[in-house]
């Protein structure tokens, strides 16, 4: 019996290191996701908080009246009490969807490219300063979930840059 253990060690240690790093990009995906290296124009940290909400879930009952909530999340208290929603996009289950705190919102597909705004009952195209406007302001909104996010306790940052480096350039 003695002879079996240390290959069994072996193996369980082949197993279950592969998923042990997998949980940790998927769990700090917001953390890494602030460093990584991205184009002008693509927000990795919203991405990767929709991407990965069920490994990223936590209320935060101190911070406002941010929260996690059926695979969106909802901030009351941005710029002077107004709610944004952040959440899976209804037109493409791959894509995003945004509500500012004016109510307008944003359906971005996988790459955070529009695909269309909805205002007061009507679609429309904006312009490229609204849509940066607005990609801005989605980051910002969601900084706090991103803050309360701890440092993993063993660093991956090299192995998400190189993940998510086709994505994110």
């Amino acid at each position: 019996m003695k002879k079996y253990k240390k290959p069994l060690l072996i193996v369980l240690l082949i197993l279950l290191v592969p998923l042990l790093v997998i949980r940790n990009l998927y769990k700090h995906s917001a953390y890494y996701a602030q460093y990584t290296p991205h184009k002008e124009g693509i927000e990795p940290v919203p991405m990767m908080l929709i991407d990965h909400n069920h490994d990223i879930h936590y209320i935060l009952d101190d911070i406002g009246a941010d929260c996690y909530e059926h695979g969106y999340y909802i901030r009351d208290d941005y710029k002077g009490h107004k709610t944004v929603i952040l959440k899976k996009s209804g037109y493409d289950d791959e894509g995003y969807q945004f509500v500012n705190h004016e109510d307008i919102s944003y359906h971005f597909d996988r790459d955070l490219n529009v695909i269309v705004v909805f205002q007061d009952g009507r679609f429309y195209f904006p312009t490229d300063e609204e849509v940066a406007e607005a990609k801005k302001e989605m980051t910002d909104a969601f900084l706090p979930v991103v803050k309360r996010q701890w440092p993993p306790l063993i660093n991956f940052q090299w192995l998400f840059d190189r993940v998510y480096h086709d994505r994110f350039n």
